[in-house]
């Protein structure tokens, strides 16, 4: 039996190009790039390359960029910067869906004496899962040290108004962080445009190698935390990173991961066209072949574009990304329809993979307005690079026979 991979909002295969790229660091350049001798700079000349790079790919300046081992480290790292800034505890604003990278830390947070406000996200309407902005603006106040948003939940799919968010943080003088995880690569993203202080990302989410990301840091930001006399160092060690992040660095995996990047970026049209495709053709087998199945996330499919805002080009967007599917299947366990799935030749998952395992029911689907009993009936289904539509049509049959099975057996 083929199996169909459908779980990329996990992760993705690594990209033959970049493979190709990170080799030759992995045998002969092997160099430590803090060494001064010739293996050392071969391997320094490639990292700063490849921040460069990826720095073209954010309309950011090269020093803005600072490798991480990946999106969590990352989310944690701005989080600590930014409230690190602060003697006292003051208030940090989050949106009630955010990766648990964010989550569990601003609960971190909450126990040291921060006020932490999860902003709710709209439950129905034309637009489920799109952050409550007017809970938002209320949410503001003078002690608001940091506000952090993501572009893309993992689990919907929903793309956050962030622009607006990052108007409106600039004009309140206060730090902007966005989880960029699952959309680096997949939107155009332009770090001028979004008016963000903080960035993440992570590699393995658009065909580079797990264990690599980076935080993209502003510079105002830092020269204001300077002046102040904070420091935003992550570790204590050597001067790697600037001092910012030390360790010796991942140097194979941060050149695929820029490899990786620009490669995503530019088939980023052509292949957000196709998953489009593919989505729309998934959720209407679905619709007819398994009427009791409730799609999360998904307004009127004729007037969902109305909720959203201009993207970078101009032109309207969709409010959730093409190529991730959320699902409910009433009377049917998520993790054990996932199971049966996997058995039936087809990965799919329930909520996030780093949240596999837990009992508890998803925070974000959770949100939304679902029950725990609901939430604990839906998987995710994400597509991507290597899928077709036939694909789709198979996942869809093997879905709804899954399901029945589980349903038979009670």
């Amino acid at each position: 039996m083929d199996r169909i991979y459908a779980d990329y909002a996990a992760t993705t295969p690594l990209r033959e190009e970049a493979l190709e790229e990170m080799l030759p660091y992995l045998r002969e350049r092997f160099g430590n790039p803090s060494s001064l001798h010739e293996e050392g700079q071969q391997a320094q000349k490639a990292l700063e390359g490849a921040r460069r790079r990826i720095a073209a790919l954010l309309e950011a300046e090269p020093g803005e960029i600072f490798f991480t081992s990946g999106g969590t480290e990352s989310d944690n790292w701005a989080l600590e910067m930014a409230l690190s800034c602060h003697q006292e505890p003051g208030r940090l604003v989050i949106s009630a869906i955010e990766h648990p990278a964010v989550y569990r830390c601003a609960e971190k947070w909450q126990r040291r004496g921060w006020d932490v406000v999860k902003v709710p996200v709209l439950r129905g309407g034309d637009c489920p899962g799109i952050l409550d902005m007017q809970a938002l603006e209320n949410a503001l106040t003078e002690d608001t040290a940091l506000v952090s948003v993501m572009t893309v939940n993992n689990e919907i799919g929903t793309l956050q108004p962030v622009i607006k968010i990052g108007e409106l943080c600039r004009l309140r003088g206060i730090p902007f962080h966005t989880d960029a995880v699952q959309a680096f690569g997949k939107l155009p993203l332009s770090v001028k445009e979004l008016q963000v202080s903080l960035l993440s990302a992570a590699a393995h989410k658009f065909g580079g190698s797990k264990g690599t990301g980076f935080l993209y840091v502003s510079r105002s930001f830092r020269e204001k935390a300077a002046m102040e006399g904070v420091d935003l160092s992550l570790l204590q060690g050597g001067r790697q990173e600037e001092g910012y992040r030390p360790g010796t660095e991942n140097v194979a995996g941060i050149v695929g991961m820029a490899a990786a990047a620009e490669l995503a970026v530019k088939e980023m049209k052509e292949e957000q066209v196709r998953l489009q495709r593919m989505t729309e053709l998934m959720e209407r087998r679905i619709r007819e072949t398994m009427p009791e199945a409730k799609l999360n996330a998904w307004g009127d499919p004729g007037r969902i574009r109305k909720c959203s805002e201009p993207s970078f080009s101009g032109e309207p967007v969709f409010p959730r990304i093409p190529g991730l599917i959320n699902v409910c299947i009433p009377g049917v366990r998520g993790e054990a329809l996932a199971l049966f799935m996997d058995m039936a030749g087809v990965s799919i998952s329930t909520a996030s993979a780093c949240e596999a395992g837990s009992e508890e029911a998803s925070h974000v689907l959770k949100a939304l307005g679902l029950s725990d009993e609901e939430a604990k009936s839906s998987v995710r289904i994400s597509l991507g690079r290597g899928n077709t539509e036939e694909d789709c049509r198979r996942i869809v049959c093997r879905l709804r026979d899954c399901a029945a099975k589980l349903k038979y057996l009670g």
